[in-house]
């Protein structure tokens, strides 16, 4: 019977190799696209890691913001423009402008800013 007999290391290392790629970020996980927003008289949104040439803007309840190019860093930096006081739940949509609507994503979604 010794072939029922199994080892726990194999498991052991696998959840190894897992949780430091967790903890670490490693892997394909940590490569989208990120926005960071910010809220004060409008909400500003700077948006890393996006596919150059693509386009974002800003969105929310009574919020259209401008569409803004990405730069060949993967970088835009977008403005809602001026904006009531209060609480607003806003998302970053990016697209590429040669696919249209059928390639819009989100990067920010339903994230609450403040604007005074």
């Amino acid at each position: 019977m010794q072939g029922l007999r199994r080892s726990a290391a194999p498991a052991a290392g696998l959840f190894a190799v897992l949780a430091a790629a967790t903890v670490t970020c490693a892997g394909p996980a940590a490569a989208g696209p990120m926005a960071v927003l910010r809220g004060g008289a409008d909400i500003t949104a700077h948006v890393t890691g996006e596919h150059p040439g693509y386009r974002c803007q800003i969105a929310a309840h009574g919020v259209d913001g401008p569409w803004q190019s990405v730069g060949v860093d993967g970088v835009v930096d977008l403005d809602s423009g001026p904006l009531p006081t209060g609480r607003h739940v806003v998302s970053v949509l990016c697209e590429d402008r040669d696919r249209g609507d059928a390639s819009v994503h989100t990067i920010a979604r339903n994230t609450e800013v403040f604007t005074r």
